[in-house]
């Protein structure tokens, strides 16, 4: 894909921050706008409203995006993100997005994202507390690595990420690292996080056994999070699931499902006895959460040249 412009620390792009290249975009530009980042770590906040915008970096852990801002330095958690994404039909390639904030600083986002269609392909997020927050619409993440301590995936969108790495880091104090807090309000409402041939594991700098960890807790009412044939290790702890701070009567609300995963991790046998968490999950239990199904991504998700897995896996092991 040929860039519109080129965005470079060294000097030899157009611009040298990304927020001037998107302030620049052509008001009457029609189709894609396609933005090149190379190699550098920007430390900048950039909010883009812009639809139909495409990022590309050279690569994770190259081409990074920086923020500092959380919670405890006044920022709301919807701000604080090194890059917010407000428009319809993102791609964004071979980039990272971190907040560097100290994980005892509370919430601190590294991106987030609420337009329709938003596609991330081998990126990385880096964080700890609420570290990717997607709260809108249909979001697809493939082969990227997520890395966090609480609810460090949130929000409430029709998100799946497929074959991505999902990292517990280490916490501080008595916290508590749990993956996901899905945050749905209405039951009528087709949103939930759904981890789908991904690798649930810890990360490099995790001491193993000092903390609990869990797949994840309701944020809301009606909270819903699908876990399907995915590689679980040994880092969840075999409880499962969470409860929210004195939302006892979420249990009846929320829909946990978990569907042909394997690894250690994986054994439901202890999970918690929740009336919303399924004991017995089939197939078609599950059939409505694959890509062809909850997010109809084979009509849109072709013309990004992502590949995806559409439906189920046909086998499917764990190392």
């Amino acid at each position: 894909m040929a860039a519109n412009v080129v965005v470079s620390k060294q000097g030899d792009g157009q611009y040298t921050t990304l927020a001037d290249a998107v302030k620049n975009i052509p008001i009457n530009h029609q189709g894609t706008y396609i933005i090149q980042i190379k190699a550098g770590v920007y430390d900048e906040n950039v909010t883009i409203n812009n639809s139909n915008i495409t990022l590309l970096g050279d690569g994770k852990g190259k081409t990074i995006f920086r923020s500092s801002r959380n919670k405890n330095g006044g920022f709301n958690i919807s701000v604080s993100g090194a890059v917010v994404l407000l428009g319809d039909n993102f791609f964004v390639k071979d980039i990272t997005f971190e907040n560097t904030s100290d994980p005892a600083n509370d919430q601190a986002v590294a991106l987030y994202s609420k337009g329709d269609k938003s596609v991330f392909y081998l990126c990385e997020f880096i964080g700890h507390q609420d570290t990717l927050y997607v709260n809108g619409n249909r979001q697809f993440f493939r082969e990227c690595d997520i890395s966090g301590t609480i609810d460090f995936i949130f929000g409430d969108a029709a998100m799946i990420l497929q074959k991505c790495n999902i990292k517990f880091r280490q916490p501080v104090g008595e916290q508590t690292n749990t993956m996901t807090a899905q945050g749905r309000t209405d039951p009528n409402l087709k949103t939930a996080i759904v981890v789908h041939d991904c690798q649930i594991i810890a990360d490099n700098g995790f001491v193993p056994g000092s903390v609990p960890c869990y797949l994840g807790r309701p944020w809301k009412q009606f909270s819903r999070t699908i876990v399907m044939q995915s590689c679980i290790s040994n880092v969840i702890d075999p409880a499962g699931w969470l409860q929210w701070p004195g939302q006892p009567g979420y249990f009846n609300t929320l829909d946990y499902e978990e569907f042909g995963n394997g690894g250690p991790g994986s054994y439901i046998g202890n999970r918690v006895n929740w009336p919303g968490r399924k004991k017995e999950v089939t197939a078609n239990d599950v059939l409505q959460f694959t890509v062809t199904n909850f997010i109809n991504g084979d009509q849109w998700l072709p013309a990004t040249g992502v590949p995806f897995t559409p439906g189920f896996l046909k086998d499917m092991t764990c190392t």
